[in-house]
């Protein structure tokens, strides 16, 4: 059964986890690679297809932390994409990351 986050502490193992840069795989097959800047406090994400990079903030990701949570307490699988569809274009990436 998948937990419920706290979001503060998820979110510093998160930076502290992708200190090196690290490869990731997405369902359908699509590679990414994300690394943190603990300085700025942010996640930089880069799919390899188009090669251009996204930077995720502690900002986007309590609001996504929060929508787990919340998606969990529905009883919902927390791991599908569509249900941060309003709060966040990297929801793909954040949830791979969150696999790891």
């Amino acid at each position: 059964m998948i937990q419920r986050l706290d979001v503060e502490n998820n979110w510093k193992k998160v930076i502290s986890n992708l200190s090196t840069e690290t490869t990731f795989k997405l369902p359908k097959g699509s590679e990414f690679t994300a690394i943190s800047d603990p300085v700025k406090n942010t996640i930089t994400i880069t799919p390899k297809q188009t090669g251009i990079s996204r930077t995720i903030g502690k900002q986007e990701w309590t609001r996504f932390a929060e929508k787990f949570n919340e998606v969990i307490d529905s009883d919902y699988d927390p791991m599908r994409p569509g249900h941060y569809a309003k709060i966040s274009f990297n929801a793909s990436y954040l949830i791979a990351i969150m696999k790891m």
